[in-house]
């Protein structure tokens, strides 16, 4: 039976439950489960999510890219700062002109070829470097040149020509019956060698058309039947018995099979007789 009181009926049995406490539940009965909001739960305080935990991996990858390019900036200082100072004096101090290769391209290559040297004009006939030719008009005129303070003058009793090298016999000045004999070869002559007697005149060096010996060596070589590889010497003859001129320039051409023969000219440079 309820019973009645100030504050209106009164069960037996019942819960009170003090003012402000929120709601009440009769007994029996649990606590209804909180549902949670359609966007789900709250962020839990000081946890940390996807969204605002910082990339470790990051970080790292940072710290070594900047690592490497430290250490790449150092190497070619010290790279520059071993090499430069060789570079530069190599150069002659001018740091325009020099450039410092670190790698094996060769399109940075920055020397130049040297430059080969050139051939000596030679002489088509001989194929000697005409600076050393003795069968060319500027070798013959040098030759005689050096010849003549040695042996007192041109006159000589007879002379030998090949394209290095040459003898010359000179009659003796306090004997004029017997020769000495001289060398020449490479701008020095050598002598003299006790050579024999002789009966025959003199000949004059000076006498001679030496300009003519180009066009005398090419025909000798075309006209005296030698084939190349072809050899060249001449003689100067005071006395030559089968032509009508008897002091002459024999102008000789032969291969390795004796084949060839000589020119018989004047000294004023005519082709007198072929002889094959």
């Amino acid at each position: 039976m309820p019973q009645h009181g100030p504050g209106g009926p009164h069960f037996p049995g019942a819960h009170t439950v003090p003012p402000g406490s929120g709601q009440t539940v009769p007994p029996g009965y649990a606590k209804a489960p909180q549902q949670q909001p359609p966007w789900g739960a709250g962020p839990i305080p000081g946890a940390d999510t996807a969204n605002t935990r910082p990339s470790t991996r990051a970080g790292r990858g940072a710290a070594v890219a900047v690592s490497v390019s430290v250490a790449a900036v150092a190497a070619v200082a010290v790279l520059v700062w071993q090499f430069l100072p060789t570079i530069i004096d190599a150069s002659g101090g001018d740091p325009r002109i020099t450039s410092l290769n670190l790698g094996n391209d060769p399109t940075t290559a920055t020397s130049e070829p040297a430059d080969e040297p050139a051939d000596q004009p030679g002489d088509d006939a001989t194929g000697e470097p005409a600076a050393k030719n003795l069968l060319t008009p500027a070798g013959m005129r040098d030759m005689i040149a050096k010849l003549k303070p040695v042996i007192g003058g041109t006159k000589v009793v007879k002379m030998t020509v090949h394209p290095t090298h040459a003898s010359v016999d000179v009659p003796r000045k306090d004997d004029p019956e017997v020769y000495d004999s001289y060398d020449y070869r490479d701008g020095t002559v050598t002598g003299p060698r006790s050579g024999s007697t002789f009966d025959t005149p003199l000949i004059d060096l000076a006498t001679f058309n030496w300009d003519a010996l180009p066009s005398l060596l090419k025909k000798a070589k075309s006209d005296l039947g030698a084939r190349a590889p072809i050899s060249h010497h001449m003689i100067v003859e005071p006395d030559y018995s089968f032509a009508s001129m008897k002091q002459v320039l024999l102008v000789y051409a032969s291969d390795t099979y004796s084949r060839g023969g000589y020119l018989v000219v004047s000294p004023q440079g005519k082709v007198l007789k072929v002889v094959s």
